[in-house]
């Protein structure tokens, strides 16, 4: 598992709200998956006005999905006070969340009308920008939003958009020292704090910090989850295990909380557990072929082939371009023995869906194998071995296929190259050991 990313700015839903009054002395701002962050103001905030307290009440409209009543009431608001960038905003937001940009932009351009230098509306624009795939306009924006009122949601912005660049994550943790500096008593501020922390490498102060936002949010099951992901990084299945469970004590139906205890269950071989996890998962989202491929890797690993079959077909009639549940049906049919035609059919729409994915291929040529087409596997192995990494089971294949095919010195290679990477989770290496010392090598 990898440790996730945590702080929560939806890439979707990019524009921010709540912004009212004066731009320099915000009290609040909410984001649309429902977040309120404080953002410190200069100055005491102003009364609210009705045209403010008709825009809160878009806002609430927006937070529940409402996109009709919302567009409604912010332009209502706009009427009120023509002088108010925030309904604008709003309306930005609206539009952003019906998948109409150049609508939102458009909303955007006549707030900046209003306010052109105002931390608010570069803010907005900055997540439009993010929205769209600029992430240099973006940062302009939330810099000059910064130069005019240091704000914890614009540095928790800026932070999010170096976290994404491996080689700025240095730059992602300053901002979000600096937010923290603003809010120290925020427990969301702190969580983003502790998830930089954890992707600049530094886990046990990481690990610290979660343990802090735990103990300021005892309702919350985040920082508890955070906490397991982290244990779970570092092998420490025990500590992980606890973390996940309280965290399901406090909201049972937790989908990524119930994955993550079934992929934890999952790697350490408890695939009973792991398939209770995911079949809890699965009642709270049944229409998720991810769930499903997950539940159907377990129930085969533990020998249920019939039900992992169905899980399969079932993922596949929820998602027909999933390319991993067609990748993990023909693989069930090769070890089945049996429709090595329907297995090599599979593997193939897998690769036509994910051509980049090696492992897709290396499933399409031990399809191949099967079929008796030793060349074409051949081919396809070494394909799915170039460019990344090759993992130590698409090796061993490769090794298997090239010794069958009488290469002797490239199945040496091939299989000496799977017992070098010293993938502890590569179960085959004792074979992998007995054919090199069968070739001599």
């Amino acid at each position: 598992m990898k440790v996730p990313k945590l702080t929560k700015f939806a890439s979707g839903l990019a524009l921010i709200l709540g912004l009212l009054g004066r731009s320099e002395a915000v009290p609040l701002l909410i984001t649309p998956d429902g977040q309120k962050r404080p953002c410190p103001s200069k100055g005491a905030a102003p009364p609210e006005s009705p045209a403010n307290a008709e825009f809160r009440k878009g806002v609430a409209a927006l937070l529940k999905s409402d996109l009709q009543k919302a567009a409604d009431t912010f332009r209502t608001a706009a009427k009120m006070d023509a002088k108010l960038a925030a309904p604008l905003i709003g309306l930005a937001n609206v539009e952003m969340a019906r998948n109409h940009p150049k609508e939102a932009e458009n909303w955007l351009s006549q707030a900046s009308a209003l306010e052109p230098n105002g931390p608010a509306v570069q803010l907005a624009w900055a997540r439009y920008y993010r929205a769209q795939g600029k992430n240099t306009e973006a940062e302009r924006a939330l810099l000059k939003s910064l130069e005019v009122v240091e704000s914890v949601p614009a540095y928790l912005e800026l932070a999010d958009l170096y976290l994404a660049n491996p080689d700025k994550r240095g730059e992602a943790l300053n901002a979000y020292k600096k937010a923290l500096a603003l809010a120290p008593d925020n427990p969301q501020v702190r969580f983003s704090y502790a998830a930089g922390l954890a992707a600049n490498g530094q886990v046990d102060l990481a690990i610290e910090e979660f343990e802090q936002v735990a103990k300021m949010s005892p309702k919350d099951p985040e920082p508890l989850r955070s906490l397991g992901r982290l244990h779970a990084e570092r092998h420490q299945f025990d500590k992980a295990a606890s973390e996940f469970d309280l965290g399901l004590k406090l909201k049972p139906d937790s989908v990524p909380l119930l994955v993550d205890r079934g992929d934890m269950a999952a790697a350490l071989g408890k695939m009973a557990e792991a398939i209770h996890f995911y079949e809890t998962a699965i009642k709270y989202a049944p229409n998720s072929p991810e769930l499903l491929v997950k539940l159907g890797m377990s129930r085969q690993l533990s020998g249920q082939v019939k039900e992992a079959e169905a899980d399969y077909f079932k993922a596949i009639k929820l998602d027909p371009k999933f390319a991993a549940a067609y990748n993990n049906l023909a693989w069930l049919k090769i070890q089945q023995g049996q429709d090595f035609a329907g297995a090599v059919q599979g593997a193939q729409k897998a690769v036509q869906l994910e051509p980049g994915e090696p492992a897709y291929r290396d499933t399409l040529g031990w399809a191949l194998r099967a079929q008796g087409n030793l060349k074409k596997s051949a081919e396809t192995l070494e394909q799915a071995a170039r460019g990344k990494t090759a993992s130590a089971e698409l090796l061993y294949h490769l090794g298997i296929v090239y010794a069958e095919l009488g290469k002797r010195s490239e199945a040496i290679g091939a299989l000496k190259g799977a017992l070098g990477q010293k993938d502890a989770n590569f179960s085959q290496s004792e074979d992998a050991r007995k054919r090199l010392k069968d070739l001599g090598g």
